[in-house]
């Protein structure tokens, strides 16, 4: 599958996760507070951590090393394509299921953090259209506007957090001055 010189992807599935792993005790090495019994990873990776951008990079590469582990087994695996379109939309749904739960964690934390109301109860918004569009395509289905739901669906979900990212860039979403963090 892979060019000579080039790593295959189950090479890389197999790196992103060593990588990760390592990643665990040696931002622990750099954050003297941390506990690896007591605490949760993602305490390594908060923004207060001086152990974050180990910690962070490590979540990356894991993350890299589970696509590459998906494209190993997309490869290898002698499924039909009726097979491959019932694994997509699992794991589909679970990523979409992800997304619309973390609207809701987010919309707090925005309000506790002090931002606008405003900010806040859109996120919240996006969560509740996004539970209704799943329960809609799991029950009724979406009929000849499937696409079009589809695609605005995918917009929304993808789109809320990078609008999210960019307003908390310019302090609005948390009513603070630009550069400033809290």
């Amino acid at each position: 599958m892979s060019t000579p010189g080039t790593p295959s992807p189950s090479r890389l599935a197999v790196g992103g996760f060593a990588a990760f792993a390592l990643s665990i005790p040696l931002a622990g090495a750099f954050h003297p507070d941390y506990s690896h019994v007591r605490e949760g990873i993602s305490a390594l990776a908060a923004t207060d951590s001086p152990a974050a951008p180990i910690m962070i990079a490590g979540f990356l590469a894991l993350a890299l090393g589970t696509v590459a582990a998906g494209v190993a087994l997309w490869v290898r695996l002698p499924v039909g394509v009726a097979d491959h379109h019932v694994v997509h939309q699992l794991a589909s749904l679970a990523v979409f299921l992800v997304l619309v739960i973390a609207m809701f964690p987010s919309a707090h934390g925005l309000r506790r953090n002090g931002g606008p109301a405003g900010v806040a109860v859109a996120t919240r918004l996006v969560g509740v259209v996004g539970l209704l569009v799943i329960t809609a395509m799991m029950t009724v289905g979406l009929g000849d506007f499937g696409g079009l739901v589809q695609r605005l669906f995918i917009a929304l979900l993808f789109g809320a957090p990078v609008v999210l990212a960019c307003l908390q860039r310019t302090g609005a979403a948390t009513g603070a001055p630009v550069g400033r963090s809290r």
